[in-house]
């Protein structure tokens, strides 16, 4: 399998039970590279994922989010359907989200001088976060939710993407070594404006949790409400002292505005959770 494809010649290549022809590319990022495919026995376009791995921890890391993605079933995350690693490169072969993800679709709007209304704000909020009560159910919290990586499906509903930053199980910061270690993963795994205060100053908590997924989903909240970020600067400051300003424009309910809140304490004791933010949402939807 080559490292690099010519896609004007629409290479085919073999994955486990899936023969693909490579149509276009989508996106890169670090190591990773991901294509629209066609299955050649059927003519289903699906979604390619390419990742070098040409040490022992990137392939390790590599096999870890095909482990994670294979024991995912829920229709708010992508999964696998199959995934292979050979030599220095790992495959994993997904659906494909024709609607983009949600950055785009909110530069889109930002360009034409469009929000989203309320109502479909917490249809996106209530996709992407029974996803993550999901995986938080399975003590997994994903560490790197942003608006790239949620999906947008062609039934119109919400995928969360990428599991690569994903972790099982709280992460210990009782000690300096452990707060080394973490804070290089930090700065190696997740993004900067999506981090909680405790990913910020790891002296704030003791561990890092799932809690952390509720700060970036409030982010996102605030994002697709106002087409801008919360904490707009580079300054982990920003983050850690946690204020936040709405805007009046667009008008939100003050139960919208109650909820990003909440997300976005400070303090990720204090701070609600996946489950609770979902059945604040639903109970709005409802009325």
């Amino acid at each position: 399998m080559s490292e690099q494809w010519e896609l004007a010649e629409q290479p085919k290549v073999t994955i486990g039970k899936y023969a693909l022809r490579i149509k276009r590319k989508l996106g890169e990022g670090g190591f990773a590279y991901i294509y629209a495919a066609e299955d050649t026995s059927n003519g289903q376009e699906l979604c390619l994922k390419k990742m070098h791995v040409q040490t022992p921890e990137a392939r390790a890391l590599a096999q870890r989010e095909i482990d994670l993605m294979r024991s995912f079933s829920h229709p708010n995350l992508l999964s696998a359907l199959d995934a292979e690693i050979h030599n220095s490169l790992a495959y994993i072969i997904m659906e494909l989200c024709p609607g983009g993800h949600l950055l785009a679709r909110m530069q889109r709007l930002q360009a034409a001088g469009k929000t989203l209304p309320e109502p479909e704000i917490l249809k996106i909020l209530g996709d992407v976060t029974r996803g993550l009560v999901y995986l938080h159910g399975m003590g997994i919290a994903h560490r790197d939710i942003k608006l790239e990586n949620c999906l947008i499906a062609a039934d119109g509903s919400c995928r969360l993407c990428d599991f690569g930053s994903a972790v099982r199980g709280p992460v210990s910061l009782e000690s300096a070594a452990q707060r080394a270690n973490e804070a290089e993963v930090i700065e190696r795994t997740t993004t900067q404006q999506f981090r909680a205060p405790e990913m910020a100053d790891l002296f704030v908590a003791r561990e890092l949790g799932t809690a952390v997924d509720v700060w970036a989903l409030g982010c996102v909240a605030y994002t697709l409400a106002y087409l801008r970020h919360p904490f707009p600067s580079d300054s982990n400051l920003a983050i850690i002292n946690a204020r936040i300003v709405f805007p009046t424009a667009p008008p939100l309910s003050d139960d919208f505005k109650a909820l990003v809140a909440r997300m976005l304490v400070a303090d990720p004791a204090a701070r609600a959770s996946a489950a609770d933010a979902l059945s604040c949402i639903a109970a709005m939807e409802a009325g």
